[in-house]
């Protein structure tokens, strides 16, 4: 008897080999290309030349502003530059907070238009998430974006 809960308790701790969300990240994985004194931690697109890569300073230095805007500071999140998000044609980034991962969409057609530069509408928004679950801010002010932070620290960023 005793044997059998042991069994009972030890499948139940292991979810009987069922794959949690986090296990692959949503589908986007855990690796990266570069990582800050912050924690933040990049992966560029594919699709990205590597001499069109922004270095990780420049992704600190926005995340650093984002975090100071919001008066929070934190461990950096992953964050994943994508050619398409994953089951949406419409976002511009997602912020997944149960594996802290910021996820981009890069235009990356942008890329081969010499007369504007880059944008990631996206970035500072999904940062914004970031600093603000590590915060405590509950997820329906997420939701609804019923955060000044949104507004004051969020905003576009130009490919340097």
């Amino acid at each position: 008897m005793r044997r059998q809960l042991a069994s009972l308790l030890v499948i139940s701790l292991l979810g009987c080999g069922t794959p949690t969300v986090t296990e692959d990240n949503h589908g986007y994985g855990w690796a990266y290309d570069a990582q800050g004194p912050s924690g933040l931690q990049v992966r560029y697109a594919a699709s990205m030349a590597a001499d069109r890569r922004p270095p990780i300073e420049w992704f600190e230095g926005i995340y650093i502003d984002v975090s100071a805007c919001v008066g929070v500071t934190t461990t950096g999140p992953l964050l994943i530059l994508v050619d398409d998000l994953i089951g949406s044609t419409v976002l511009q980034g997602r912020y997944l907070p149960d594996t802290r991962t910021a996820v981009v969409w890069t235009d990356t057609r942008a890329l081969h238009n010499s007369t504007t530069q880059m944008r990631l509408p996206a970035l500072k928004h999904e940062f914004v998430h970031h600093v603000l679950y590590a915060a405590g801010v509950p997820p329906e002010i997420h939701d609804t974006h019923a955060h000044l932070a949104f507004d004051a620290c969020s905003g576009h960023v130009a490919w340097p």
